[in-house]
C-alpha cells in the first residue's frame, strides 16, 4: 500500500489538532516539557510531563489534567462506559452525549473528575460517585504521567498519580506547620527564625520565587516554633493559612505575658479541682484552654500580616482573653459533670441495646478527643451541653427505643465512614482545601443526631438525610462551599 504526503496529512474527522497535543504545558508560570511515546498496552504509553521536584509540591491535578486536552474527549467516554450498567444506562449513546457534555466542562481550576461530574449532573441531574471514576481502570494513554526531576534533570520517579509522588516527596511540607526552633541558613530574605514579635517587613500573601529556570509560588507565613515564631514559605496555600494562625496566635501569647498568665492560673485552679473528673490530662487541659481563648480572640489572622495589624490584634486580645477564660471554665464545668452522669449512667443501663450502647461510647469519644477544646473551638464547645443533654434523653427511653432509634443510628454510621473516607482522601493528596468543609459536615452529623434522637432540644441549623447527601457529594464533585 502506497500513501502520498496528501493521505497522511487529511483530515481523519476528528476535529483533532497540534495544539491538542502540546510539547510544552504551562503550569504555574512555568513551561513544563511534555514527552509523548506511542506504545499501545505499555504504561509509559501517551503523555508524561517533566515536573522538577522544587515545583511538585505547588501542582493540582487540575495542571495535569488540562494540560493535554486531545484526550479529554476520549477519556470521558472511557468513564462513561466504565460505569456500571444500572448507570451507564442514562448516557447512551455514550460518544453523542459526550459530544453534548464537552462544552459544560469547566477546565482550569477543578480536575476533570470533578468537572465531568458537575456537567453531568447539569445536564441529566445524575449524581456519579466520584470514588466510583476512581475505580475505573483507564488505559495507560489516557492517564497523564508525572516525571519527577532532580536540579540536574535526572529523574527520581514517575507515577500517574499526583497524590503518591506528594506523598513521596512533599511530606516536609506539612511538618512545617509547627516547625522548630532552627539556627539553619533558610535560603530567601523573607524566612527567618527566633522572632518574638511581628517582623518589622510585611509579609506578602503570596512572592514569586526563582530557581534556576523554574519560577515558583511560595505563600509566607508565621510558624509556631516553641519558645518563638519563625518566617517560613509554604508551597500549599492552605498549609501555610492554617501554620499562619498558629504563628499569630503564638506572638500574641508572647506579647501579652500578663494576661496570659492571669488565664493559666485560673485553668490550672479549675483543673485541679476537677482533676477526677476531666477527660484528659490536667496540665495538657490547662494550655489546650488558654490556646482556645487566643484563637478566639484573635479573629481574621490570615489578615495579621504586619507590624501595625498585630499589635492591634494584641490590644483587643488582652482586654478578652481573661473574661474568655472564665466563660470557658463556667462551661467546661457544666459539660465535665453532665459527661460523668453520662458515663455512670451507660455502665448502669445492662438492658439496652448493645448496638445504642455501643453507638453513645462512639459518640462521646468522638466528642472527646485528647485535644477536644482546641480542636472543637470556643464557638462549637458551646453546643456541647446540647449535645449532651440529647444523649441523656435517647438513653432515657433505653430498653424500648422505638421503630427509628436503630435505623438513624445506622444512617449515622453510613455518613461517618463516608467522612472518614473523604478525610483520608484529602490527607492522601496533601491539600487542606477541603478540611473546612470536611469539619462543617462532623458537626451537622451531630446537630442530626439532636433532631432524631432528642428533637425537644431544636438543632442550631436545618439538617436532615438530604442536606447530609448533598453536603457530602459537594466535596466529592469539588464544590467549595456547604448549602445548609
Amino acid at each position: 500500500m502506497k500513501l502520498s504526503e496528501k493521505d497522511l496529512l487529511a483530515d481523519q474527522g476528528d476535529d483533532l489538532s497540534f495544539a491538542d497535543f502540546p510539547d510544552a504545558a504551562a503550569i504555574q508560570s512555568n513551561t513544563l516539557k511534555i514527552d509523548y511515546v506511542f506504545e499501545p498496552g505499555k504504561e509509559h504509553d501517551g503523555a508524561t510531563i517533566d515536573v522538577p521536584v522544587s515545583l511538585l509540591a505547588q501542582l493540582t491535578q487540575a495542571d495535569i489534567d488540562w494540560s493535554v486536552p486531545g484526550i479529554i474527549r476520549e477519556k470521558c467516554v472511557a468513564l462513561l462506559k466504565g460505569l456500571p450498567k444500572a448507570q451507564r444506562k442514562n448516557f447512551i449513546p455514550v460518544n453523542a452525549f459526550v459530544e453534548e457534555l464537552l462544552p459544560y466542562l469547566s477546565t482550569g481550576s477543578i480536575d476533570l473528575l470533578d468537572s465531568f461530574i458537575a456537567a453531568v449532573y447539569d445536564l441529566r441531574k445524575f449524581r456519579i460517585d466520584r470514588a466510583l471514576l476512581e475505580t475505573i481502570e483507564l488505559r495507560p494513554h489516557l492517564k497523564i504521567k508525572v516525571r519527577v526531576l532532580d536540579n540536574s534533570g535526572k529523574q527520581l520517579a514517575i507515577d500517574s498519580s499526583l497524590a503518591a509522588l506528594k506523598q513521596a516527596f512533599c511530606k516536609g511540607e506539612e511538618a512545617n506547620v509547627r516547625g522548630s526552633d532552627s539556627q539553619q541558613s533558610l535560603g530567601h530574605p523573607l524566612e527567618m527564625s527566633g522572632l518574638v514579635t511581628m517582623p518589622e517587613i510585611e509579609l506578602s500573601p503570596s512572592v514569586e520565587v526563582g530557581e534556576g529556570n523554574i519560577k515558583l509560588l511560595r505563600y509566607p507565613s508565621l510558624v509556631d516554633a516553641g519558645a518563638s515564631v519563625s518566617v517560613k514559605l509554604f508551597a500549599d496555600e492552605e498549609l501555610a493559612r492554617e501554620a499562619h494562625a498558629g504563628g499569630v496566635l503564638k506572638l500574641a501569647m508572647l506579647n501579652s505575658v500578663q494576661q496570659r498568665n492571669m488565664l493559666r492560673k485560673h485553668c490550672d485552679r479549675f483543673v485541679k479541682q476537677n482533676a477526677l473528673k476531666l477527660p484528659v490530662s490536667g496540665a495538657d487541659l490547662v494550655e489546650q484552654c488558654v490556646e482556645a481563648c487566643y484563637a478566639y480572640a484573635l479573629t481574621n489572622t490570615h489578615t495579621i500580616r504586619d507590624r501595625q495589624s498585630f499589635e492591634r490584634a494584641v490590644v483587643e486580645a488582652k482586654a478578652q482573653v481573661v473574661g474568655l477564660g472564665d466563660r470557658l471554665i463556667s462551661l467546661l464545668e457544666r459539660i465535665v459533670v453532665i459527661r460523668l452522669t453520662l458515663k455512670k449512667r451507660l455502665s448502669a443501663l445492662s438492658s439496652a441495646p448493645e448496638y445504642l450502647l455501643d453507638d453513645v461510647n462512639s459518640q462521646l469519644d468522638r466528642l472527646f478527643t485528647p485535644r477536644f477544646i482546641v480542636e472543637t473551638g470556643f464557638e462549637r464547645l458551646a453546643e456541647f451541653p446540647r449535645y449532651l443533654n440529647a444523649i441523656e434523653l435517647r438513653l432515657a427511653k433505653a430498653p424500648f427505643m422505638g421503630p427509628r432509634d436503630k435505623g438513624d443510628t445506622e444512617l449515622l454510621a453510613n455518613y461517618l465512614v463516608q467522612l472518614e473516607k473523604l478525610k483520608n482522601d484529602s490527607a492522601a493528596g496533601l491539600s487542606m482545601s477541603s478540611a473546612p468543609r470536611l469539619e462543617e459536615i462532623r458537626w451537622m452529623l451531630e446537630e442530626f443526631r439532636v433532631s432524631a434522637f432528642a428533637q425537644s432540644l431544636k438543632t442550631k441549623i436545618p439538617v436532615s438525610p438530604t442536606r447530609i447527601e448533598k453536603a457530602l457529594s459537594a466535596i466529592k464533585g469539588g464544590s467549595r462551599s456547604i448549602t445548609y
